[in-house]
């Protein structure tokens, strides 16, 4: 089989070639053919129109950008034109040039790189010139605050329809073209203090330079592989968030122990593969971390078939089946298939989903993301074997080939033949052999024959396999001799293969050892000689099966001890372990045993006292030494480890602030199979930092502390790393040791400042708030640029500040009076202006009155005059600069009178006021002002200028207080006039007055000439009142002074003297339409035009010709208003709306005989006019229902309640009624339960009446922290405590039961031991398995298992019963995950009854052992027996028995009288 699977594979590889190969030849014969045509045709490659251009960014031909279009960006990206030619002219450009979100390079080429500086959207135009063309093409760039994806060997699109990237790692896969970390960053370069996280750090550990775990802070993060699976990366800086997801991919790190050779193995079924999947939450399993899709290569096809995904990995499949290992090796997958060659394509958990794996049918790639793939050829189990049937038993072909049921129907040849006769096959009367399903079932024992099951290869018509099936029944016991200490039990059991008889166990002398009816034996008393235990057997046929088991009581040791209880030792160490007891012997009566000799094996010394345990591999096992007196047990668990050769961190430096609180500290161990990998952290200043055994620092003050790690096995001491931590304290707040500061132009000065709380270190960045006046350099050193004041602020990194504020200072070179003579009246002040060389110059200024009786001067140079007189002000400044100014004061002003009190002017003209001072020779300062300046204005002589058409005061005041005022009026003429209408239509008799507008808007002229074309038809007035006289037409003018004209066309007509519409009411349904006709009064009315409005549009609307149109239901006024004389007329529209839709508030319900539910009916609609429905009942002995849709139950069934409109629109709902008989009681099968943790029990609950209508309840429990429940009442305990499950009824009678559950905390197994590891039973016996469990009051549940049940079965409770001669192993196992095994030999005769005549022969053989047997008869006169081999002498009965390892066979003999 395994050489045909082989064949077919190099076959297929070699069509692979072939298919390549050909594949090759097509594409070079159509590239020659396209080559000749390119030369034939002058053929040339042509770029796309220029309509055709787009953009795509990074190169990445997804993203296809058109005018107008938009793309979205996280980092400096790459704009490329698509379709350009090389002789393009090509500019890209920025159309907002206020935008500062990104700038251009390599704007004049096809590709342009757009560096990013912040976050925003802005426009971007390429202009294309081609000869005489031009093409525009704006892209929108939106630039968001997100991770850089730009790196194109990290980050991918899944599926090419994708708009986000993701990130794809390996992990134990040094040929992937995937890295296993990468470095990752924001696209935006100023962006710091940003926290990273990792959604789940058993697939990816994020770190940087302080450190690495699931959180770590700093401007970027390295990504790390961790192990299979998806996790998602979150960035924040307290304002923006981003997030990435990360894909590890699978690997199948080795099966069975095997390394793959390209991803290719040869297994048996049942091989362990090994994944990197990492795991530390119990909650998860290897399906969180990847998917699998499982094909078979089909040979008629020559590819691949997709047989079965993860998904449905519950379901059984003939052929292959891959599932977890267990709890505790969730990383592994356990592979069991029929022969075979299989692909397995592995994925990442989330990568693709379920209808994406499974629409792949041969395997072929589903995205951008490729599967990782294992081949796996399955080995068939094909062979020669022994095996034994008991009467009944079945033995399945393809299972025990492990080839599938079609291989082994198509593609092989199965016979059966007699062992001693192969001429013709045979069946009947030994077997019935299913062909179809491959299955034989034993029917008739085969005596001294076998059934011979040849299987041959139809191909090469070789027998690649055979069977030689034997058929037995017979009897035995277990054991035929036992040594027991005092105290010390056994179990003794009988196998039997057709058991018909009961058992009955007796000892020979009680005294010494007893046994109960079930076989178990109990040493009382040490024996001088051995006692006998006989079984007997009283068979259906009158036959009597007798078995003997000779029993030897001794003392024993007592109180054993190990020297240790738990070690560890490197592989290829030793240690001794020795053994203590009372009373001491010369020879130990101990058996040393290994749990697993791969991980260590054991030496034992010459007195059986002490063994040498030699490490093998890294592991865990135990080791026993068993009392085989008593089978009390010591034991000692023993961890071999691999030692750990270096250890490293990712940095030997690290610079944290302490009010981030944590680090974690990651340290790699080499080599990473070390399995001593438990490490010891150690800080050397714990008042700085202190490091728990996770690597996880607690920072507590600042300084300067080392961290280290080391083996928690070490016998060197040589094996370390260490990380220095520097510690910083971040400041909390700063202060400047100054706040006001005074430097000179060009003059510096240092700031300094102290930070809170003492030890805070800290970035401090100066800034001036006005740089033109002061700068700080990063020392904090102030230097004064120009005098003024400004501010200087320090900053710590934390955002904490300090101001300080800064004057700057500037000496004066000369000084200058702005006036040198000044006059002032006596008693006044004035301020003599000045300047400053250089202007901003702030030397103080000394100011000096030469005659301080006349004038005193002070600060600023404000003079105070005192008497009339002559004196100078003198102004010096430091340097000795001065300027002198002459001052006269004279006398004081008491009067002023204008020359004129009011004048007039036209708008643009000018005129000037005089005034005269009293007493004579008074000098003042006057003050003119206009009143309102927009009219007329006025300077300092008096000058006054017309502005615009209006009045106003001009106002002159004296320093003295005194004032005068003088009213001007500016005039302005009329350039233009215009009407208020250019037409007017009266009544015969009406008069209208016409408004006017001048121009300008302020012209003061106001007379008009008005006159009428025709005043017999209209007359118009001075005021401009215009009247009509008769009917006609006219014209009225009106005329200003300078010539400019405006007319009105004036129409006289008849007067309407009333209107009516020819309907007053009207009712119409939705939809319809009808016209309302105004009548008018007179009917030869000149003006006849109206117009129309409905008091409710969504009712009823009318148009401007009086069409009325119904919407929905309700009612409208429709209004008509005549343009002549505003005449209403009105109709009353009613519209009538049908109901559109009925609904209730139940569409089904349940009630019980007796009890009511009201309905409630809603009809929609727009406003329907009747909304009223009719209530009905499809069955009224069933359910009644009222006028108002209260529905009554009467008795059980179901009907239904229809609620229809009344309306005629056939609109009705229905609710499905459903009388029924509701729970009157409920009951729960326990009402107390204990339960260990993680252990389950199921609850029943009891509905009642039994006939209740909805037996369904729900379940509940008061504490799901300590128990849960199943929805169909499964409990389950979770932590130790008490919960209350309840159970409730859900048929509306709320009907209640409840369970107290106690779950106790588990004790788990530490150790199993047999007492005897092979025994050897007899067919139809039992026995119970004997087994040392530690300790004893473990929680554990503890299962047998027996891998061959048609040879030996096992009860829970242990009870071993042999089925038939053959071999099989028990399995003891505890629920902690300890196992054991039994290994179990069943026994018997071929016969165990013989007729024959005198001197006939028969073999006889024992079955399924290949030991020494003894053979003796009862006696031999009547017939002899010779190894086996038994010949009849006289007419008689006598018994042959055949002895093997202590047990007894027996075979009844009868000689007959020959014939």
């Amino acid at each position: 089989m395994i050489e045909r699977e082989e064949i077919i594979m190099k076959e297929w590889a070699q069509r692979e070639k072939e298919r390549k190969r050909l594949h090759i030849y097509v594409m070079l014969i159509a590239m020659l053919t396209i080559s000749v045509f390119a030369i034939r045709w002058g053929m040339k490659s042509e770029a796309a129109n220029l309509s055709d251009i787009y953009v795509t960014t990074g190169g990445d031909p997804f993203t296809h950008v058109v005018d107008g279009g938009s793309v979205t960006i996280t980092n400096d990206e790459t704009l490329t034109l698509n379709g350009t030619e090389n002789s393009d002219v090509i500019k890209w450009e920025l159309t907002d040039l206020n935008q500062k979100i990104v700038s251009l390079e390599n704007a004049t080429s096809k590709s342009c790189n757009i560096k990013i500086s912040g976050t925003g959207k802005t426009p971007i135009k390429a202009t294309i010139t081609r000869g005489s063309e031009t093409k525009e093409i704006t892209c929108y760039v939106e630039v968001k605050w997100g991770i850089d994806t730009s790196n194109q060997k990290v980050f991918y699109r899944v599926k090419d329809s994708d708009k986000e990237k993701v990130a794809v790692l390996s992990k134990d896969d040094s040929s992937s073209k995937y890295p296993s970390s990468t470095k990752i960053s924001i696209g935006l370069k100023n962006a710091n203090d940003l926290t990273w996280t990792s959604e789940n750090e058993n697939v990816v550990c994020i770190g940087s330079t302080s450190g690495t775990g699931t959180q770590v802070t700093g401007s970027e993060a390295v990504l790390n592989a961790v192990g299979a699976g998806k996790t998602t990366i979150k960035v924040d800086d307290g304002t923006n968030t981003a997030t990435l997801d990360v894909y590890v991919l699978p690997k199948i790190k080795g099966i069975d122990g095997q390394s793959a050779t390209n991803d290719s193995y040869t297994v048996d079924t049942g091989a362990i593969m090994e994944t990197n999947a990492h795991f530390t939450s119990e909650a998860e399993g290897i399906k969180a971390r990847m998917q699998w899709a499982i094909y078979q290569y089909d040979e008629n096809r020559g590819d691949y078939t997709l047989l079965k995904t993860s998904f449905d990995e519950d379901k059984a499949s003939d052929l292959i089946q891959l599932k977890s290992v267990s709890e505790e090796s969730r990383d592994k997958l356990k592979l069991i298939g029929k022969a075979g060659s299989y692909n397995i394509k592995f994925y990442p958990n989330g990568l693709y989903t379920e209808e994406e794996i499974k629409a792949s049918k041969t395997g072929t790639d589903i995205g951008n993301i490729k599967a990782v793939t294992v081949s796996v050829k399955i080995n068939s189990n094909l062979g020669d074997r022994n095996v034994n049937l008991n009467k009944g038993d079945k033995l399945n072909l393809a299972e025990a080939l492990n080839v599938s049921l079609k291989d082994l129907t198509t593609k092989y040849k199965v016979s059966t033949y007699l062992k001693n006769d192969t001429s013709k096959e045979v069946t009947t009367p030994y077997i019935k052999y299913d062909r179809t399903n491959q299955v034989i079932e034993a029917l008739q024992e085969t005596e001294n024959n076998f059934i011979w099951v040849n299987v041959v290869e139809i191909s090469s018509q070789k027998t690649v396999a055979s069977f030689d099936v034997r058929i037995v029944d017979n009897l035995l016991l277990n054991m035929s001799n036992i040594s027991l200490p005092v105290g010390g039990e056994m179990q003794l059991f009988v196998v039997t293969g057709s058991y018909d008889g009961e058992l009955t166990w007796k000892s020979s002398d009680e005294k010494y050892v007893t046994v109960d009816q079930n076989g178990l034996i109990k040493g009382i008393a040490k024996t001088d000689k051995d006692v006998t235990i006989t079984v007997t057997q009283q068979m259906s046929d009158g036959s009597v099966k007798v078995a003997t088991c000779k029993v030897k009581v001794d003392e024993t040791i007592q109180n054993l001890k190990l020297s240790e209880i738990e070690t560890k030792i490197v592989e290829g160490g030793t240690k001794t372990i020795t053994a203590s007891f009372t009373p001491d012997r010369n020879e130990a009566p101990l058996k040393w045993m290994s749990s697993d000799t791969s991980v260590f094996t054991i030496n034992v010394s010459s007195d059986n006292k002490s063994v040498v345990v030699t490490g093998v591999k890294a592991g865990t096992a135990i080791l026993t030494a068993l009392n085989q007196d008593n089978y009390v047990a010591a034991v000692c668990k023993i961890d071999v480890v691999s030692e750990i050769e270096s250890l490293t961190l990712p940095t030997d430096n690290m610079t944290v602030s302490l009010k981030q609180e944590y680090v974690r500290l990651v340290a790699e161990c080499k080599p990473e199979t070390a399995a001593n990998n438990t490490l010891i952290w150690k800080s050397e200043n714990p008042a700085l930092a202190t490091v728990d055994n996770e690597g996880l620092v607690t920072l507590k003050a600042p300084g300067r502390v080392r961290i280290y790690v080391s083996p928690s096995y070490d016998p060197t001491h040589s094996i370390y790393a260490e990380c220095w931590l520097t510690i910083k304290q971040e400041a909390e707040s700063i202060a400047l040791n100054s706040h006001e500061l005074t430097v000179d132009v060009g003059e510096t000065k240092g700031l300094g400042y102290s930070l809170a709380p003492e030890g805070s270190t800290t970035n401090v960045t100066w800034s001036s708030l006005d740089e033109t006046i002061a700068t700080i350099n990063a020392k904090g050193e102030v230097t004064g640029c120009k005098a003024g004041k400004t501010y200087i602020i320090a900053t710590t990194s934390e955002g904490k500040s300090d101001i300080c504020s800064v004057s700057v200072t500037q000496a004066a070179t000369n000084i200058e009076f702005l006036e040198q003579e000044i006059t002032i009246a006596n008693g006044s002040t004035y301020v003599i202006p000045y300047v400053l060389t250089p202007e901003d110059a702030t030397s103080p200024i000394s100011w000096k009155s030469m005659n301080p009786e006349i004038v005193s001067v002070g600060e600023n140079g404000v003079i105070t005059a005192h008497k009339v007189g002559e004196t100078y002000v003198m102004a010096t400044i430091a340097d000795g600069y001065s300027a002198t100014c002459k001052i006269t004061v004279t006398e004081k002003s008491t009067g002023i009178t204008l020359s004129k009190s009011e004048i007039v002017l036209e708008n643009g003209h000018s005129e000037k006021i005089g005034y005269v001072l009293a007493p004579e020779g008074a000098t003042t300062v006057l003050t003119w002002k206009s009143l309102d300046s927009s009219i007329a204005t006025v300077d300092n002589t008096g000058t006054v200028v017309g502005k615009k058409a209006g009045s106003t005061y001009i106002v002159v005041t004296s320093e003295d207080g005194y004032s005068e005022t003088c009213k001007v009026t500016v005039t302005q003429q009329a350039s233009g006039i215009s009407l208020e209408m250019t037409e007017l239509t009266l009544g015969v008799g009406d008069s209208y007055t016409v408004g006017v507008t001048f121009t300008p808007e302020d012209s003061t002229e106001r007379l008009i000439n008005w006159s009428s074309q025709n005043s017999k038809i209209a007359s118009v007035n001075s005021d401009g009142t215009i009247t009509g006289v008769s009917v006609g037409n006219t014209v009225i003018f009106a005329r200003i002074a300078s010539g400019e004209m405006a007319q009105i066309m004036v129409a006289v007509n008849n007067k309407l003297g009333n209107m009516t519409l020819d309907k007053s009411k009207k009712t119409i349904t939705v939809g319809a339409t009808f016209t309302l006709k105004p009548i008018f009064t007179p009917s030869n009315a000149s003006n006849k035009k109206v117009t129309w409005s409905s008091s409710n549009k969504s009712v009823a609307t009318v148009s401007t010709s009086g069409k009325v149109k119904g919407i929905k239901g309700g009612t409208s006024m429709i209004t008509c208003v005549s343009k002549d004389g505003g005449y209403t007329a009105s109709c009353l529209v009613s519209v009538v709306e049908k109901v559109t839709s009925v609904k209730l508030n139940h569409t089904s319900y349940k009630l019980t005989v007796g009890k009511n539910i009201q309905l409630k009916a809603t009809v929609s609609s727009n406003g329907a006019t009747n909304k009223i429905v009719k209530w009905t009942s499809s069955n009224k002995k069933v359910a009644t229902v009222n006028s108002r849709g209260k529905v009554t139950a009467k008795k059980l069934g179901t009907c239904t309640i229809k609620a229809k409109a009344t309306d005629g629109s056939g609109e009705y709902a229905t609710c499905k009624i459903r009388v029924i008989r509701r729970a009157t009681r409920l009951s729960i099968s326990q009402s107390y339960i204990k339960l260990y943790e993680g252990n389950s029990r199921l609850l029943k609950a009891k509905v009642r009446p039994s006939n209740a209508s909805n037996k369904r309840v729900k379940w509940s429990s008061s504490n799901s922290s300590i128990a849960v429940v199943s929805s169909k009442g499964k409990v389950t305990g979770v932590a130790e405590g008490t919960a209350k499950i309840s159970v409730k009824t859900t048929d509306g009678s709320n009907i209640k039961a409840t369970c107290v559950v106690k779950v106790e905390k588990r004790v788990p197994v530490t150790s199993m031991t047999v007492s005897a590891s092979d025994i050897v039973m007899v067919k139809g016996t039992s026995q119970n398995a004997s087994v040392v469990i530690s300790p004893s009051d473990t929680t554990d549940r503890i299962r047998y298992a027996s891998d061959n049940r048609s040879v030996a079965t096992v009860t829970s409770k242990g009870r071993i019963k042999a089925i038939r001669p053959g071999t099989a192993t028990i399995i003891v196992s505890a629920s902690s995950g300890q196992e054991t095994s039994i290994n179990v030999t069943v026994v018997g005769l071929n016969k165990t009854s013989i007729t024959m005549q005198q001197y006939d022969s028969d073999d006889l053989w024992v079955e399924e052992i290949s030991d020494t047997v003894k053979w003796t008869s009862s006696d031999p006169a009547i017939a002899r027996v010779t190894n086996g081999k038994v010949v009849g002498r006289k007419v008689g009965r006598c018994t042959i028995t055949a002895t093997v390892r202590g047990v007894k066979l027996y075979c009844s003999v009868r000689i007959t009288k020959i014939k």
